[in-house]
């Protein structure tokens, strides 16, 4: 299902980041969506997204709250006037804010205004855009459910897997991870309530990567997440509904034993290798040998830990 024609897309936080790398990804494609939502809470202020607008028709720059409902309902008027008719194929919820405190430090203040950004915000814009998706899927009631049809999809985190908190930040960032952990929740009860209009709903981690949340010393480059994340959203279909992915498409974990998204005859490269690796119960792993080198070994191990992994994880729930 490569290089899927998405007719209409909606990107909220917008303005800088992940969100903006979207916009510019879209209106880049050799099928660019006929309409491309850029919503952000101050536009007048947004000036690298203003600028896109004088080479990109498509391009429409919609003022948007999350967190204020009365914003939402008015960026939806918009988004409806704009599309005539028509429905809305894909909705991005990407807007999100953190705070660096530990879970002694957290206030129910703190703890509040981060949910309400980012898993009260991702529930009331899709909530509100809801009859936009159902349109649209139902102008195509004969295609597999996919992002050209209809699709919600979160920018969530690894910090919100209840499996990662003894790896990552295991003391801070309490509230990001806190919204994350229940924005993954709110991914999988919407997976389940639009599935009968046509609608999937999945969740995704961008990566570490460099932006102002990231930081500099981030691992990857704007355009390596997003790139990574709209290849795999051109495969997304039924089968995906309701599940946490990385940008590389490999499904993470939210509770229990863990399973990696694998194709026959796929053959990880080093960063693939050292991420999977991790992921793999260390008893299974040592039990065929261990490397987290570059090196031919390092596939043939990898395969042989893999083999035996899934025979152990049939009934893995890999649902976010």
């Amino acid at each position: 299902m490569a290089n899927l024609i998405i007719c209409s897309v909606l990107v909220t936080g917008s303005s800088r980041g992940i969100g903006l790398e979207l916009v510019k990804t879209f209106l880049n494609k050799r099928n660019p969506p006929e309409h491309v939502f850029a919503a952000c809470r101050n536009p007048e202020t947004a000036q690298e997204l203003k600028s896109l607008t004088s080479k990109h028709l498509n391009l429409v720059i919609v003022k948007m709250d999350v967190t204020d409902k009365a914003s939402i309902e008015v960026a939806y008027s918009v988004v409806k006037e704009t599309l005539k008719g028509h429905g809305l194929n894909l909705l991005i919820n990407n807007a999100g804010i953190a705070i660096y405190h530990s879970a002694d430090e957290t206030t129910a203040e703190d703890m509040m205004r981060v949910y309400e950004t980012n898993t009260v915000g991702p529930m009331l814009v899709t909530q509100t855009f809801a009859p936009l998706l159902k349109k649209a899927a139902q102008e195509n009631p004969n295609e597999v459910m996919s992002c050209s049809k209809a699709a919600v999809i979160h920018t969530s985190s690894s910090l919100g897997s209840l499996e990662s908190t003894t790896h990552l930040y295991p003391d801070a960032l309490i509230e990001y991870r806190c919204s994350k952990s229940a924005l993954n929740m709110l991914t999988r009860c919407q997976a389940v309530t639009y599935k009968t209009d046509g609608i999937i709903a999945v969740a995704f981690e961008p990566g570490w990567v460099q932006n102002d949340m990231g930081g500099p010393k981030a691992t990857l480059k704007l355009h390596e997440s997003v790139g990574g994340m709209m290849e795999v959203f051109d495969t997304l279909t039924e089968k995906h509904n309701g599940m946490f992915l990385d940008y590389t498409g490999l499904t993470l974990p939210c509770k229990g034993k863990i399973k990696a998204s694998y194709q026959k005859g796929w053959i990880p490269d080093y960063r693939d290798q050292t991420r999977l690796i991790a992921m793999i119960p260390p008893a299974i792993f040592h039990s065929v040998g261990s490397s987290t080198r570059p090196s031919s070994r390092c596939n043939d191990h990898f395969t042989k830990a893999w083999e035996c992994f899934s025979n152990d994880s049939a009934s893995t729930d890999n649902s976010a």
